[in-house]
């Protein structure tokens, strides 16, 4: 489907709509960190409905209002203000009311959202996993979880590159026509890789947005993603004010990018990071940065002072954000996505930067002196990298990095002015992050990267005899 009838078939089922800006969780409990994007609407989705006896109408009105749906949307959640250590920001609020939101996401998918699945006629909430990634790739990643070999793995590691003009040799027409729609010539820093084509197809960007539009339409509270960005959510059944909807965290998030794509590429591309053990949980959130006001950044984005503290609002009460400082995530594999469809590409600036790479836990940039990164190259794992529509990038967690400001370059529409990403972290159990790298007896095999460890799980599976 070609970009212009994505955006006229998420119209034909939402009418006019926004995107809505980024944040990061913060919650008790679970030791995570995370970005969350929510894509609001700004009317409501309308279907039709036949005729409906007074006194029945009364009976279901009397019933939706001790529903608790209706009692979560009538909740007012404080705003996000901090973009500092705010982790645990109204963590109060989230935890009292995490039950009756659970209740409420639960009731809105079985009452609401099935009727506007149903009036989907171009298909755009279609489960299908075959169309939402790379097809090459998702191919070659079946063959390597089926039957793990040298040959298998090589084929599935040729498609993460450290250049995205690496490996088109093969390409049709075609495929490099869509590739340099995204793509820029850019060499990426040590330790950062992307995929030689989007990983994730426009009907798969589509899909999980138009799920996001609608859950934010919902009008049920969802809580920051993290401690630093304020506007967006968390995709998680368990967090208090996440959304647990399993369209998105299971079938998407889990499934298809968690289990298929991020646990086993971090194993085959940081061998020596990723240990038996050290990504068995995850957490996935969602960012938006806004650049429809903001001034502050220079003509390449690169400088200018942005007020972190700043408290403007947009049209859906959420606090913008345009850049995120340096820091590291409470991961050990990061995979960041941007969620920008090929033509929304109305802002300039918000560079992803990257600090020299983490090569032990005794030289990360904790260590380094300020003046040392002046003289940090590419090969030392410095430098900033255009994020484009599209693009995937897959990098330590605890490599540092950050987003320059944004700023707007379109006066077309305000989502063309903003940044949207997906972001999925992988750590060990408890929230443990391993920071040192494992020694060379201590790195996992072929057949545990693909098959995992036998103490992963209880319903492990013992690989031997599969060979």
């Amino acid at each position: 489907m070609s970009r212009s009838a994505d955006g006229r078939n998420l119209a034909k089922i939402f009418g006019t709509f926004l995107f809505v800006t980024t944040v990061m969780p913060s919650w008790s409990g679970r030791r995570k960190y995370v970005h969350v994007h929510a894509f609001p609407l700004t009317d409501n989705v309308k279907t039709e409905s036949s005729a409906v006896d007074p006194a029945d109408e009364e009976a279901q009105e009397n019933e939706y209002e001790t529903s608790a749906l209706a009692k979560a949307r009538k909740l007012h959640p404080p705003r996000a203000l901090n973009t500092y250590d705010a982790e645990y920001e109204h963590a109060e609020f989230w935890e009292e009311h995490g039950t009756l939101l659970k209740e409420a996401w639960k009731e809105w998918w079985e009452k609401e959202v099935f009727a506007i699945i149903s009036h989907d006629t171009d298909n755009i909430l279609k489960e299908s996993s075959d169309e939402w990634l790379l097809p090459e790739l998702s191919k070659a990643l079946d063959e390597a979880i089926s039957s793990p070999s040298p040959q298998s793995e090589e084929k599935v590691k040729s498609f993460w590159v450290s250049t995205p003009t690496e490996g088109f040799s093969n390409e049709t027409g075609q495929q490099q026509r869509h590739r340099q729609q995204f793509y820029t010539t850019q060499q990426l820093p040590k330790g950062v890789y992307t995929t030689s084509s989007p990983l994730l197809t426009p009907s798969g960007i589509s899909y999980l947005r138009t799920l996001l539009a609608l859950a934010r339409s919902s009008k049920i509270p969802t809580r920051r993603p993290n401690g630093m960005n304020r506007n967006g959510v968390i995709l998680d059944k368990d967090v208090d004010g996440a959304i647990p909807v399993n369209a998105i965290v299971e079938s998407f998030v889990e499934k298809m990018l968690v289990e298929k794509v991020v646990r086993p590429m971090g194993r085959v591309l940081f061998p020596e990071f990723v240990g038996c053990g050290d990504d068995l949980e995850y957490f996935a959130f969602t960012i938006q940065y806004d650049g429809g006001k903001n001034e502050n950044a220079d003509a390449d984005g690169e400088c200018g002072h942005i007020n972190t503290d700043n408290q403007e609002i947009d049209n859906n009460g959420l606090t913008k954000d345009f850049e995120l400082k340096e820091h590291r995530d409470a991961s050990v594999i990061t995979l960041n996505i941007n969620l920008n469809l090929p033509d929304e590409i109305g802002y300039g600036g918000s560079q992803v930067f990257f600090r020299p790479f983490p090569i032990e836990e005794t030289t990360t940039t904790a260590t380094l002196e300020e003046s040392s990164f002046d003289k940090c190259t590419i090969e030392d794992g410095c430098g900033t990298v255009t994020f484009s529509p599209g693009m995937a990038l897959l990098h330590l967690g605890a490599h540092r990095h950050g987003s320059l400001p944004i700023r707007s370059i379109s006066s077309t529409g305000q989502r063309k002015n903003n940044r949207f990403n997906l972001v999925i972290w992988l750590f060990g159990k408890h929230g443990d992050v391993r920071i040192a790298p494992h020694s060379t007896e201590e790195q996992m095999t072929l057949r545990e990267r693909w098959m995992g460890c036998q103490n992963d799980s209880d319903d492990w599976v013992d690989v031997e005899r599969l060979f």
